[in-house]
């Protein structure tokens, strides 16, 4: 590490008990923010030996003059802004010192005593944590909210307050990270049971008639487009598979319920064709007034009347052997 030190003849130096290194120029290290800023302009200010008067040297260029030089004073009004800023940040940390000292002798007599400095950490966090105080929150506004609580004097030191402070801030932030993530997962899911479940959903239908359809909805509008679009898609693939599973299943129904009907038309026997089968079944009440059949298939119709037909001849030939 870099230390100060000064020589026998009066002059200031720099050395480095690690490597062993002395320097007469100040390390960076050592600098404040104002004077590395200062370092970094090749023009710097001199006194002339003689005369006293004021003069500026580019170590870069070798070059001289008298006036000053505009990059030397841009610099300067950099670090006029900068010192301010920092002497906006001493009165800020003198305001929030003694505005602690206020807050302990308001609480004193008050205090909880913890058993280790972890146990007080801990206690002040938990006050953070009861009082709701989000990961975005500024320690001036967090102050407003937990500065009257006992629990606020559990850590005495300004500096180590603001510590665990930060510490709450950063695992508030993964805390609120992972909520969110959880909201937009169940978000989804709420969207997607939504989907399948609607009256007005169906495999064919596009996203952009959805969205015109569900946009005022809570369940589609909480929900990213991006993701919305993908919970869509899930669940039109959803909604073709149960389609084509229902329309399987009404068909085998359909075949079934028609094969058990035939079986009772006494006008359709083992010489009736195909067309008049049908002409038999438009004026057939059981037929004709049964949902089932409303939009049966016509082959499906064929299949079960050939069948019917061959079980029809089929037992033609077993009475016309038996006599």
């Amino acid at each position: 590490l870099w230390t100060e030190h000064t020589s026998p003849d009066g002059r200031t130096y720099f050395y480095h008990s690690e490597t062993k290194q002395s320097s007469w120029s100040k390390p960076d290290e050592l600098k404040t923010p104002s004077e590395r800023l200062l370092s970094k302009c090749p023009w710097k200010e001199h006194k002339h030996a003689e005369t006293g008067k004021i003069y500026f040297y580019n170590s870069d260029t070798k070059e001289s003059t008298w006036t000053e030089p505009e990059d030397f004073t841009k610099i300067k009004e950099e670090i006029k802004k900068l010192e301010e800023k920092e002497a906006q940040a001493d009165n800020s940390e003198k305001e929030d010192e003694e505005k602690d000292t206020e807050k302990k002798e308001e609480s004193e007599g008050e205090e909880i005593v913890y058993e280790t400095k972890e146990d007080a950490k801990n206690a002040f966090k938990q006050l953070l944590k009861d009082k709701s105080v989000p990961s975005t929150a500024t320690w001036e506004h967090a102050m407003k909210q937990i500065s009257t609580d006992k629990r606020y004097n559990a850590i005495p030191k300004l500096n180590e307050k603001k510590q665990a402070f930060n510490a709450y801030k950063t695992q508030k932030a993964k805390e609120e990270k992972e909520e969110e993530r959880q909201a937009a997962k169940e978000a989804k899911e709420k969207l997607y049971e939504y989907l399948i479940s609607h009256p007005h959903m169906n495999s064919n239908l596009l996203y952009r008639k959805a969205h015109e359809t569900l946009e005022s909805h809570k369940e589609w509008s909480v929900v990213p487009e991006r993701d919305r679009k993908d919970v869509f898609e899930d669940a039109i693939f959803f909604l073709s598979k149960k389609e084509k599973k229902e329309e399987t299943e009404l068909r085998a129904k359909q075949k079934e319920e028609l094969a058990i009907l035939l079986e009772d038309v006494k006008e359709i026997s083992y010489k009736t064709t195909w067309a008049d089968a049908q002409e038999v079944l438009s004026s057939y009440k059981p037929f004709k007034n049964n949902i089932l059949f409303e939009n049966i298939d016509k082959e499906d119709m064929l299949v079960v009347f050939m069948e019917h037909i061959k079980a029809l001849e089929l037992d033609f030939e077993d009475e016309k052997q038996k006599k």
